[in-house]
């Protein structure tokens, strides 16, 4: 039996592709001025969807406003 069959070959994969994917939406969120740990929710289904809905309606901060803190 080898070791690397079945879902071990796809946890191998997803795990890292879902912390990197983490970081990026934390990254982002962080540049709204939303909470960070809302990235982690992105990752269940249907809240991901609300998620990015509430992203692109948001308010972003203008770069003057952030040279200005």
């Amino acid at each position: 039996m080898n070791i690397l069959e079945g879902y071990h070959l796809f946890l191998l994969f997803s795990i890292p592709i879902a912390i990197y994917e983490i970081y990026l939406r934390w990254v982002l969120v962080e540049r709204t001025g939303l909470n960070p740990w809302l990235s982690i929710l992105a990752l269940i289904p249907i809240v991901n969807v609300v998620f990015y809905w509430k992203l692109a309606f948001s308010r972003w901060p203008s770069p003057k406003q952030e040279s200005e803190r």
